[in-house]
């Protein structure tokens, strides 16, 4: 269970860094398009971060 908490931050963390090399990266290219006058079909929704932490075992809790 912890080498699966373990992961599932891991993911988290990976996710979250995803999302902030996009809004670095791509977004402002798309949005310079918009300026110029180019329309999408949809617009560019915003992306959240997670901020979820695993939760930890507690050995020798029984009860």
């Amino acid at each position: 269970m912890n080498r699966v908490g373990r992961q599932l931050a891991s993911s988290v963390e990976n996710y979250n860094k995803a999302v902030g090399s996009l809004e670095r990266n791509v977004l402002p290219g798309a949005r310079k398009f918009v300026e110029l006058g180019a329309h999408a079909k949809k617009d560019i929704e915003k992306l959240e971060t997670l901020e979820a932490v695993p939760r930890t075992m507690i050995e020798g809790n029984d009860s």
